[in-house]
C-alpha cells in the first residue's frame, strides 16, 4: 500500500543560530520532537542519572512496600515473586529476584505466568503458597487486574505487593501495596514505565534503606539497569523523560553485562559487547526472550536471566533459538490461513478472526494483520472454557474508546492500552462480543491511508560522519524517539541488483542531481517493489542512516523504507 509522505516543517535560520554549535540537521530532529527550549535540549542530549531519575518514594505505596520486604528480611518469612513471562515479566522478575537475594531474603522463589492458562496470578498459584506456608507475594509487570486471587490471598494471610505498569481496571485488588504509575491517585510524576522500570524503582527504594546495611548499593543498583534497557525497549515504552536515562545508562551496563545468560545469547545472534545497540534489542534480543511465554514455555526466559551455569545457560540458549524458529514458523503458517480466510479487500472496518491458535502468538498475528491491511485487527482463539483474545490498533484508533462500549461482564480479564487489547472471554458471550465489535466500527475508525513522517528532505552530499556523530547524539531509539527519517527527492536510479538468500532484498545505486553525488542503498525485502523500476528512473527516495561493518571497513549504510517515482 502507497505511503503519504509527510516532510516536516523546517526550522528557521533564527533557531539555527541561537544553538550555532549543534548540527542543524540534528536540531531539526530535536524540533521535530518538539524539544525546542535551551534546557529541554540539554536534558536530551546529556542524560544525567543522578537528576534524571525521579525518587522512587514518589509512589504512594513505596514506603509501605520497603517497610513490609524489611520485615520479611528481619523475620525471614518466605517471599514468592510472580512475574509475566514476557520479556517486560522476565527482565522484571529477574531484576527482582536478584535484589531479594542481595538485601538478605533467603527463603525466595519465583513463578512464571502461563499464559496458555491466565494471565498475572490463578488460584492454582494462591493455593500452592498457601500450602508452602508463604508469607508475602511480589507481583513484577502484572497483578493490577487481579482482584480475587489477591483478595484470597490477603484474606488467608499472605500479603501481596503489586508492581505493575497496566492500566488501572475498574475495581483495583486489595493488596497490601500497589506500585503502579497508571492508578490514577499515585503522584508518581511520569506514567510510562515498564514493568522492569517499576521493579527498579521497588529495588532502588530497598538498596537505599539504611536498615538492610548493604554495602556498595549505588553499585548494585546500576550493574540491574542492562535489564532495565531490555525491558523498557522490548515493550515499546516510550524512550523519553525518565525511560531515557534508564535506557541510555541501561545500554551502557548492557555492553560491558556480566549477565551470563545474556553475554551467551548475545554471542549466539552475533552481537558484540561494546557495540549493542536499542534496535538489537527490539529486533534480535527481544524475539528471542518473548518466545517462550508465547508458545507454552514460560520460565524458559527468567532461567536464562538468572542461571550462572555455562553449560546450562549454553542448552538455554539453543532452545531458545529452537522456540523461536518454531514461532516462525507457526505465525507463517497460521498467517497464510488466516489471509486467505479473510480475502484481498475485508469490507469491515476491525478484523475479527477465530481459529484454534496458540494464545501467545495473537498478539504478532493480530500486528501482522494490521501491516497488511491498514485496519485494526482482533484474533480470538476459542477454547473449552475461555477464548483468548489479543487486538492491535492501526492508525486512528483506540482501544479503550472500544472497551467503554462492551459490557466488562463478558471477560474472565482484560487489560490494554490505546494500540493494544489482551483478554480472556467468556465462551457464552463471544457471539454478543463480536456483535457489539461492529456496532462500534463505523464511529470509532476512520480508515486512513499509512503516512511516512520524513524529519528532513535534503542532498545526499550533505550526508558524511560528522552528521552520523550527531544522530548518533540522538540515541537511544524508540517509542517517541524514532530513528530519523530523511528523503532525497528526483534521484537517479542507476542501478539495482538482487541480493540474499532468495533474492528478497535489493542493492540501489542512485544518483543525485543536485550534488552529483553517487550513493549505495539497501532495500530489504523489495522484491515485488522493485518490479516497478528500470534503470534510469527518477525516485524520490525515504531512508534511514546507519553505519555497517565489510570486510573489517566500517561505512556510512543507507536503509531505503520507502521508494516512488518522481
Amino acid at each position: 500500500m502507497k505511503k503519504i509522505w509527510q516532510i516536516s516543517s523546517q526550522i528557521n535560520k533564527g533557531l539555527k543560530n541561537k544553538f550555532p554549535k549543534i548540527n542543524p540537521v540534528v536540531l531539526q530532529i530535536l524540533f521535530n520532537r518538539d524539544i525546542k527550549t535551551k534546557k529541554e535540549i540539554e536534558k536530551f542530549l546529556f542524560p544525567n542519572y543522578k537528576s534524571g531519575l525521579y525518587s522512587p518514594f514518589l509512589f504512594r505505596d513505596m514506603k509501605k512496600a520497603v517497610n513490609r520486604i524489611v520485615r520479611a528480611v528481619k523475620n525471614k518469612e518466605r517471599v514468592v515473586i510472580c512475574t509475566d513471562s514476557d520479556t517486560d515479566g522476565a527482565t522484571a522478575g529477574a531484576l527482582m529476584f536478584k535484589t531479594l537475594k542481595k538485601i538478605g531474603v533467603k527463603d525466595l522463589d519465583i513463578y512464571s505466568a502461563e499464559r496458555e492458562k491466565q494471565y498475572g496470578l490463578s488460584e492454582e498459584i494462591i493455593k500452592k503458597q498457601l500450602d508452602l506456608k508463604t508469607n508475602l507475594i511480589i507481583t513484577c509487570d502484572s497483578g493490577i487486574s487481579d482482584y480475587n486471587e489477591i483478595k484470597k490471598a490477603q484474606k488467608q494471610g499472605i500479603d501481596v505487593i503489586v508492581t505493575d505498569h497496566h492500566v488501572e481496571p475498574l475495581k483495583l485488588p486489595p493488596a497490601f501495596a500497589i506500585l503502579n504509575p497508571k492508578v490514577e491517585n499515585d503522584d508518581y510524576p511520569f506514567k510510562h514505565l515498564a514493568g522492569v522500570g517499576v521493579a527498579f524503582k521497588l529495588a532502588q527504594a530497598l538498596l537505599s534503606d539504611k536498615r538492610l546495611k548493604i554495602k556498595n548499593n549505588k553499585a548494585i543498583e546500576k550493574w540491574l539497569l542492562d535489564l532495565v534497557a531490555i525491558g523498557t525497549i522490548v515493550d515499546h515504552m516510550p524512550i523519553i523523560d525518565e525511560n531515557r536515562n534508564l535506557v541510555h545508562f541501561g545500554l551502557i551496563v548492557l555492553n560491558q553485562t556480566s549477565n551470563l545468560g545474556l553475554r551467551k545469547l548475545f554471542k549466539n545472534i552475533n552481537l558484540t559487547l561494546g557495540s549493542i545497540k536499542g534496535e538489537d534489542l527490539a529486533f534480535r534480543v527481544g524475539p528471542r526472550l518473548n518466545v517462550p511465554g508465547r508458545i507454552g514455555y514460560s520460565n524458559e526466559s527468567l532461567n536464562l536471566l538468572l542461571d550462572n551455569d555455562p553449560l546450562s545457560v549454553d542448552k538455554k540458549v539453543e532452545r531458545l533459538e529452537m522456540l523461536n524458529k518454531k514461532r516462525q514458523d507457526l505465525v507463517k503458517e497460521y498467517l497464510k490461513k488466516i489471509v486467505k480466510k479473510i480475502g484481498k479487500n475485508p469490507k469491515d472496518n476491525i478484523l475479527v478472526v477465530e481459529d484454534n491458535l496458540e494464545s501467545g502468538l495473537l498478539g504478532l498475528i493480530a500486528m501482522r494483520l494490521v501491516e497488511k491491511y491498514n485496519r485494526p485487527s482482533i484474533v480470538l482463539s476459542p477454547k473449552e472454557k475461555n477464548v483468548k483474545g489479543s487486538g492491535r490498533a492501526a492508525k486512528g484508533f483506540n482501544f479503550l474508546q472500544v472497551l467503554k462500549n462492551i459490557n466488562k461482564e463478558y471477560f474472565f480479564d482484560l487489560g490494554g492500552h490505546k494500540r493494544a487489547l489482551g483478554f480472556t472471554l467468556k465462551p457464552e458471550f463471544l457471539k454478543v462480543f463480536k456483535k457489539e465489535l461492529r456496532k462500534t466500527e463505523k464511529f470509532l475508525f476512520k480508515k486512513e491511508k499509512p503516512k511516512l513522517k520524513i524529519d528532513i528532505e535534503m542532498d545526499l552530499g550533505d550526508i558524511d560522519w560528522s552528521l552520523i556523530e550527531g544522530l548518533d547524539s540522538l540515541r537511544p531509539f524508540g517509542v517517541h524517539n524514532p530513528k530519523p527519517l530523511f528523503a532525497t527527492k528526483n534521484l537517479s536510479l542507476s542501478n539495482f541488483t538482487k541480493v540474499g538468500k532468495n533474492g528478497n532484498h535489493n542493492k540501489l545505486l542512485v544518483r543525485d542531481e543536485n550534488s552529483g553525488d553517487f550513493s549505495k542503498m539497501i532495500y530489504f525485502s523489495s522484491s515485488k517493489v522493485m518490479k516497478d523500476y528500470k534503470k534510469g528512473d527518477k525516485v524520490d527516495i525515504a531512508y534511514r542512516l546507519g553505519t555497517n561493518i565489510w570486510n573489517g571497513q566500517k561505512e556510512i549504510q543507507m536503509t531505503v523504507v520507502d521508494i516512488k517515482k518522481s
